[in-house]
């Protein structure tokens, strides 16, 4: 099956008019039909808006036919829970962020200190760039091996600031008791 075979079954799938379609996914009525009649290629834009507006289409078949052209069920829970834990831990990774760096202005403020980044806070804004960068796109990739491995270092980022935190937390406690 070709390209614009693929794609005109799936609008064949979704069995409503292509401007009910085209309004829908925010394209434009012309621009669909040629697509649908097999003049134009549908765009990378007009794939991705279609893809969102419809989970149950098997993103891998329409892009080069593999696998079946509709998820089960069961692919698409996982395919939700994977997206719904990167985007949780995208929250704990910002809220832990600024927890080292409360703790950090805690510990200058009791030593009398102008607060300036120290290890940790540079480490912590670090890993806060680098999945602010990230995360968007890995939440829309097709591939969902690597949504699934992106969410794995998520955790591993996560489980390494909530150590950073509470390494500080227990410097800034033991600091404000006058334990050494």
């Amino acid at each position: 099956m070709t390209d614009y075979e693929r794609f005109k079954a799936i609008i064949r799938h979704i069995n409503k008019p292509i401007n009910s379609i085209a309004k829908e996914i925010g394209v434009s009525q012309p621009s669909l039909k040629s697509c649908v009649d097999g003049n134009n290629k549908p765009s990378f834009d007009t794939i991705q808006k279609l893809i969102l507006k419809y989970p149950e289409i098997n993103s891998n078949w329409l892009l080069s036919g593999k696998g079946e052209m509709l998820l089960n069920d069961e692919t698409k829970m996982t395919e939700k829970k994977v997206v719904t834990d990167i985007l949780n831990n995208s929250k704990k990774i910002n809220f832990l962020y600024q927890k080292i760096i409360d703790v950090s202005i805690l510990l200058k403020e009791h030593s009398g200190e102008v607060f300036t980044s120290d290890n940790y806070t540079e480490i912590a804004a670090d890993i806060l760039n680098e999945h602010s960068r990230d995360w968007t796109e890995k939440l829309t990739s097709y591939n969902m091996n690597e949504k699934i491995s992106y969410n794995k270092y998520m955790k591993q980022d996560i489980d390494l600031l909530y150590e950073m935190f509470f390494e500080k937390f227990k410097f800034l406690y033991k600091t404000m008791r006058g334990i050494n």
